[in-house]
């Protein structure tokens, strides 16, 4: 004899909202996604980009160094708060078709930064 089966559920009715998808499994312990890898991989090309315009300005490695360091100390909860303002405005900017930018200033040179590429 065969188990009863549940019955399908009614049709949805017009214009009526999908369910929103399920959640994507955990990933494993560790795994880092595409997204945070293309972040940490922008992350680092502006720090060695910064860092090319401080050494071609007198500026030595311990000062570099130095400020590497406090970057790896990680972002305080108001700077967080701040990144995601500067993403979400990337974003408004870019649909407008413009880019958003940040420059790094310094007395002798200004290095500039595109915060709105967007990742591939």
């Amino acid at each position: 004899m065969a188990t009863p089966q549940p019955p399908d559920p009614p049709p949805a009715e017009p214009g009526a909202l999908e369910p929103p998808p399920p959640d994507p499994p955990p990933a494993e312990p560790g795994a880092l996604d595409e997204a945070r890898i293309a972040v940490y991989t922008r992350l680092l090309d502006a720090q060695d980009t910064i860092a090319q315009d401080r050494y071609a300005h007198g500026v030595g490695d311990e000062a570099v160094q130095a400020a590497l360091d406090a970057a790896d100390q990680g972002p305080s909860a108001a700077e967080r708060r701040e990144d995601l303002y500067v993403s979400a405005l990337a974003h408004y900017v870019r649909a407008l078709g413009g880019r958003l930018e940040i420059h790094a200033v310094f007395a002798e040179s200004a290095v500039v930064l595109d915060p709105g590429r967007p990742e591939n």
